[in-house]
């Protein structure tokens, strides 16, 4: 007669399950690398330097990526009723990505795509350094709002 007390339980029946339990927890939303056929959904523009790039994943699983923080923001502006679950940057300095809460937006006098003079970096006294370094400049070609002067609509006209 078995006893429960007496029982062992298998090694790989005890694996097996905890492989289970694994595959049954919610995966982490990570970003999407950046293809050469992507373009960025407010400007329709091919990425030209990764260190100004960001994206956002919606409620649905879509991806939206961006070649300047500007786009990003006024696409978002644009398209309000999208639900975001995770937003991340491109870090300037190491081009990774960084997550939304692990950024620090800083407005620069630095050319990028569409003008915005926004970078993204990770770190907050790299961020003094690039603030100090580039500091933005007053007479940008191109609104600090975003995109460029009205080159890019989400609308199709």
């Amino acid at each position: 007669m078995w006893r429960l007390s007496t029982m062992k339980t298998p090694s790989w029946f005890v694996t097996f399950f905890a492989v289970v339990l694994a595959g049954c927890a919610p995966s982490e939303i990570k970003p999407v690398d950046i293809f050469a056929e992507d373009a960025c959904s407010q400007c329709k523009m091919a990425f030209s330097e990764q260190g100004f790039a960001s994206e956002f994943i919606s409620d649905d699983g879509s991806v939206y990526k961006f070649d300047d923080i500007g786009c990003m923001e006024k696409f978002r502006k644009e398209n309000n009723e999208l639900r975001v679950v995770r937003t991340f940057y491109k870090d300037f300095e190491t081009k990774q990505w960084t997550p939304e809460n692990k950024s620090i937006v800083v407005l620069t006098g630095i050319k990028t795509p569409m003008g915005s003079g926004k970078v993204a970096v990770s770190d907050s006294s790299e961020a003094k350094t690039i603030a100090e370094k580039y500091p933005p400049k007053n007479d940008l070609s191109e609104n600090t709002s975003g995109c460029g002067s009205g080159c890019c609509s989400s609308k199709e006209k």
